[in-house]
């Protein structure tokens, strides 16, 4: 079936173009992603024994825990826990697959937009260089720690629902209407900014009216679903969660939570530094801004249309930066790590959705200009900086697997069977994990 779907992808030596970056990857995951659950993956394991002892109900699942609620992330990772004996590595392919998906259903809205170049070098360049993008090793905060499939669902259910909304031929409006709010509600609590990608989505919502008034119309149910999902989110949140959105902070040093906001939208191709990222986020931010300005000017709401589902995206990374930036940037001066903590590798999964969206409007452009030579050397330019930034990217990523995660990972399973011998506490729960050694084999 996805021959039939994809067959000039599956076509030797394009398939190459996609498939080499998660073959790196994969390698990558196995060598150095976290075996045990750390950190905030622990309390999850309240649930392991409250079902060991009969005890498991729905508010184990769905209770607020660091501004999020993972519903259906613990609906993932719980029964895989005791399917794989809590083994962390199947989250990790999880993952995987959720970018794996997501990529596919990218190249094909891609492919709704270009249909007539579909074939083209043109076309599995760009598409090329938003899978090296989407799979770069850079995010190894996410690839290599289970609990961080739920970043990589919340993308999915976002393209996903741009997809629907982008499916005019094959659903009414109200049809895509409701398909599109599904997924956006399984985002929603799976993590936090699920919640956001209700306004992300918004204007594709709107755009995806036959007129103004109807645009309108479906904006507003839009919008009072996002009220909904938003107040049943915020039932039992309580001062206890840690973020804090200082308004005086943002007033007093305004430069410095603009430097942060940016760094962190250049990140994706500049973790190591600071002010790389933040040129690369000046120059993605505007491009951004500037071309879909520039393409309603001179195409019309027509072209808005088109576009819609990269208007999305790109909305949605640039909203989780916004919401990101008021929540950690005061917390990065007072912890006097500063700029630096705008890149942390854990954000690149959703702000490098900013430079997929801005490749896929530039193709959009670019398949609509008759002379597509003379922007022949322009695009070579961007492919081979942006495969050099990767390359970059991924030695400090590799770096940072066998200097740290790889060492923690080990430090922290020895822990557990100190704790095994020193404590006979031990959870009923942990005698079906692989994870660990039996009581008794570890006392010997």
């Amino acid at each position: 079936m996805i021959r039939k779907i994809y067959p000039q992808i599956l076509a030797k030596p394009v398939i190459l173009i996609y498939l080499l970056p998660i073959v790196v990857l994969i390698p990558f995951i196995f060598l150095y992603g976290f075996r045990v659950p750390i950190m905030d993956e622990w309390p999850i394991a309240v649930i392991f024994e409250n079902i060991a002892t009969g005890k498991a109900g729905l508010i184990d699942f769905i209770e607020i825990y660091n501004d999020h609620r993972y519903f259906f992330l613990r609906l993932i990772i719980v029964p895989l826990a005791f399917l794989s004996g809590w083994n962390k590595i199947y989250e990790m392919l999880i993952s995987l697959i959720f970018a794996i998906v997501n990529l596919v259903l990218i190249i094909k809205i891609s492919q709704y937009q270009n249909h007539k170049i579909y074939s083209s070098k043109l076309f599995h360049t760009v598409n090329g260089l938003s899978c090296l993008i989407m799979f770069s090793l850079i995010q190894y905060q996410n690839w290599l720690w289970g609990l961080q499939l739920g970043v990589f669902l919340v993308n999915l259910c976002v393209t996903v629902s741009l997809l629907i909304l982008s499916l005019n031929q094959k659903f009414c409006e109200r049809q895509r209407l409701l398909f599109a709010a599904l997924p956006i509600i399984i985002a929603s609590f799976t993590m936090a900014q699920g919640i956001i990608s209700w306004l992300a989505i918004l204007p594709s919502v709107f755009l995806m009216g036959k007129n103004p008034k109807t645009g309108l119309k479906y904006a507003l149910i839009w919008l009072g679903l996002f009220g909904v999902t938003t107040i049943v989110y915020s039932w039992g949140y309580n001062s206890d969660n840690p973020t804090r959105f200082n308004i005086a902070f943002f007033i007093e040093y305004p430069i410095f939570c603009w430097q942060f906001f940016l760094i962190m939208l250049g990140a994706p191709l500049a973790q190591y530094s600071t002010q790389l990222a933040n040129l690369l986020g000046i120059i993605v931010f505007f491009s951004f801004i500037v071309a879909i300005i520039r393409g309603w000017q001179t195409r019309g709401l027509e072209f808005l249309r088109i576009i819609a589902p990269w208007i999305g995206l790109g909305l949605f990374a640039l909203l989780f930066a916004i919401i990101t930036t008021f929540g950690r940037a005061e917390a990065a001066l007072i912890l006097n790590q500063g700029l630096d903590f705008a890149l942390a590798s854990r954000y690149t999964t959703n702000s490098l959705l900013l430079w997929i969206a801005v490749l896929q409007i530039g193709l959009y452009f670019l398949s609509q200009d008759i002379n597509i030579t003379r922007w022949k050397w322009k695009l070579s330019s961007v492919a081979i900086l942006i495969i050099f930034l990767t390359g970059i990217n991924s030695v400090h990523a590799i770096e940072q697997g066998a200097k740290n995660y790889r060492k923690v990972s080990e430090d922290t399973q020895n822990c557990l069977k100190v704790l095994q011998v020193l404590d006979d506490r031990v959870p009923i729960c942990w005698n079906w994990f692989e994870i660990l050694q039996s009581h008794d084999i570890t006392r010997q």
